[in-house]
């Protein structure tokens, strides 16, 4: 009798995985998370769109700014690698 319940113990690990892994695929449960956050992404994205159809000139100055530093950047490690290269 000892035997049968230590086999039914050992039996129970693998047959809950089983239903717990057939209740993830069929239950829905990582779709609605999945679709959640693609609509999230969604709004993101057309909330950016919207932003840059609402002022495209602020935006352009903006990128114009980002390029700026980051040529100024490319500078001062361009030079930092040329003395400590010398």
């Amino acid at each position: 009798m000892s035997n049968l319940l230590l086999f039914l113990f050992i039996l129970a690990c693998p047959i809950m995985m089983i239903f717990m892994m057939r209740g993830m695929h069929s239950g829905g449960g990582a779709k609605t998370m999945s679709h959640d956050a693609h609509d999230g992404a969604q709004m993101d994205q057309r909330d950016a769109a919207a932003r840059d159809l609402q002022a495209p000139d602020e935006r352009i100055a903006q990128l114009e700014h980002e390029a700026a530093q980051l040529r100024a950047l490319q500078r001062r490690q361009a030079e930092r690698n040329r003395v400590s290269g010398s």
